[in-house]
């Protein structure tokens, strides 16, 4: 089994990554950050030949997305709910089964939770929720 983990460079997708490695029983485990020198840092830290970096930025879903099928489990570790959305919403169209650690995952955000979300031209994020 491979295990994706987006947010891999953070405190926390680092850490879920270090135990994925250890203790995981998976056979490779990805993980995603934007910045080459902190992939570098977490790989150091994380140790283990079956880690494995992949620079991107998640919200270039046609790369995520192509990314994502080589997997067959992901944990998104993101910061804020925006990216986390993104990526829950690309996981779906890549067919990669994927828990958000940030919190529970609704199609229609609480208005105290929209944080620069969009959605797709011409409709309203209320349309987009149903």
């Amino acid at each position: 089994m491979k295990a994706l983990v987006l947010g891999g460079t953070g405190r926390i997708g680092s850490a879920v990554a270090w135990d994925l490695a250890r203790y995981g029983g998976v056979d490779e485990v990805g993980i995603v950050g934007r910045s080459r020198s902190s992939l570098q840092k977490a790989l150091e830290w994380i140790g283990g030949e079956r880690v494995v970096a992949h620079s991107i930025d998640i919200s270039d879903s046609r790369e995520s997305r192509r990314l994502m099928q080589k997997y067959d489990i992901g944990i998104i570790a993101l910061p804020e709910r925006k990216s986390s959305y993104k990526a829950v919403e690309t996981a779906i169209g890549a067919g990669l089964d994927a828990v958000d650690i940030l919190e529970e995952y609704h199609r229609r955000p609480d208005p105290y939770e929209k944080e620069g979300m969009s959605a797709p031209a011409g409709m309203s994020l209320d349309e987009y929720g149903e």
